[in-house]
């Protein structure tokens, strides 16, 4: 995209699109946003945590159920950082907060730029 100039010959990196907030976007959000708590857990949250509950013990994250505890590096990073967070809470709603943020980001950039 191009900046556009500003008053003060400042350029603005945001476009004129993404500096918009409707009533879809938040309705949209609401719904992210109450469907992270009151929506069920998965079968992949239960196995998720599970995984991330070791590596504490294991001294890395490993895939505890489907490879007998071996890495999945380079594709096990996004498992470190729930093995991070593990480190504040194991609640539900604090393990799922990556996915929420997916879910809003998916949804800014679907609705600003397709």
């Amino acid at each position: 995209f191009r900046p556009a100039s500003s008053p003060g010959g400042m350029r603005r990196l945001i476009p004129a699109s993404w500096r918009t907030f409707t009533l879809t976007d938040a309705v949209v959000i609401f719904g992210f946003l109450l469907w992270h708590v009151i929506g069920a857990n998965s079968s992949d949250d239960g196995y998720i945590l599970g995984m991330a509950r070791v590596a504490d013990h294991a001294g890395y994250m490993s895939n505890y159920f489907r490879w007998f505890g071996s890495p999945e590096d380079p594709f096990g990073w996004y498992y470190n950082l729930l093995a991070l967070m593990t480190h504040v809470s194991d609640a539900s709603l604090w393990m799922r907060l990556p996915a929420l943020a997916a879910g809003l980001v998916c949804w800014l950039l679907l609705s600003r730029e397709v």
